[in-house]
């Protein structure tokens, strides 16, 4: 096994509020922001990193489109609008973790290692890739020291 690709049981967070749509990649770290507006305006509070999922991308359209989920852990639920939704629990079962140690512009090394590792051992992905930011960059000079955990569900092949 790849010293930063391990199978756990299950990756599981409570209380989120959740994001999910079709974004101009360029208008994320917007919606980011009026996210955590959100949260403080109900008195509740970030716990934990942010968790983010690429459901899809259209390239054939300018601006080009993602679709893209958000998710952010918080301390209690509150209350659902029009744009974003509470959680109780988002929960993977049979999982792969994997870590990214640097520029998210390299995360593709990581995402093919783990595809290298699913073929070596004959897993299925169940789910897309959730992407956790466990070390966050405060300003540019910091992207080559941010980590990303990515969370895969996956099966064994039939």
């Amino acid at each position: 096994m790849s010293k930063n690709i391990s199978r756990i049981n299950e990756f599981k967070v409570n209380n989120l509020l959740v994001c999910n749509g079709q974004y101009i990649q360029n208008e994320v770290s917007r919606l980011i922001v009026r996210m955590k507006q959100y949260i403080l305006r109900n008195s509740a509070n970030i716990i934990g990193p942010t968790i983010s999922a690429t459901l899809g991308v259209h390239n054939n359209q300018t601006p080009s489109l993602v679709d893209l989920m958000i998710m952010l852990p918080i301390d209690r639920e509150i209350d659902s609008c029009g744009e974003f939704y509470y959680v109780e629990e988002f929960k993977i079962e049979n999982v792969l973790k994997a870590r990214h140690n640097g520029n998210p512009a390299t995360l593709n090394n990581t995402i093919n290692e783990i595809k290298t590792f699913m073929e070596c051992n004959n897993l299925i992905p169940t789910t897309v890739n959730y992407n956790v930011a466990t070390k966050e960059a405060m300003c540019i000079n910091d992207m080559d020291s941010m980590i990303i955990d990515i969370y895969i569900g996956v099966s064994d092949k039939t």
